[in-house]
């Protein structure tokens, strides 16, 4: 199945912001039961552009624009997304994470008696 993606944010400011910083976290990722084939994130006023990867492997957007700014527009779309149905395997190689990490039973988060947590 394709799927086509299109999110608009319109951030206006009355009176005027002096300067603008946004962290933006929206393309997705491609893994075992989806395949993104293009995806775009614009920002309609100038500004400074970084992209990098956070610790998951997720794609961030960092801008910033200095100086007076009314309006600022951020469109993420997408020419298609391929998804399929998932199947009940364990998750490809390509995870940045340990899925037992994920089930892991830590010390804090064990209940020993009813509403009471461990010390």
């Amino acid at each position: 199945m394709r799927i086509r993606v299109s999110h608009q944010i319109v951030h206006r400011f009355d009176p005027p912001a002096r300067t603008v910083n946004q962290i933006l976290r929206l393309t997705p990722l491609s893994f075992d039961s989806q395949y993104v084939l293009r995806w775009r994130v614009d920002i309609d006023a100038d500004g400074a552009r970084r992209e990098t990867e956070d610790a998951h492997g997720n794609a961030v957007i960092s801008y910033s624009h200095y100086g007076p700014i009314e309006r600022v527009t951020i469109m993420a779309r997408c020419g298609s997304v391929m998804a399929k149905t998932p199947t009940n395997r364990p998750p490809s190689p390509s995870c940045r994470y340990s899925p037992s990490g994920m089930t892991a039973v830590a010390p804090l988060s064990k209940i020993t008696s009813y509403g009471a947590f461990a010390a």
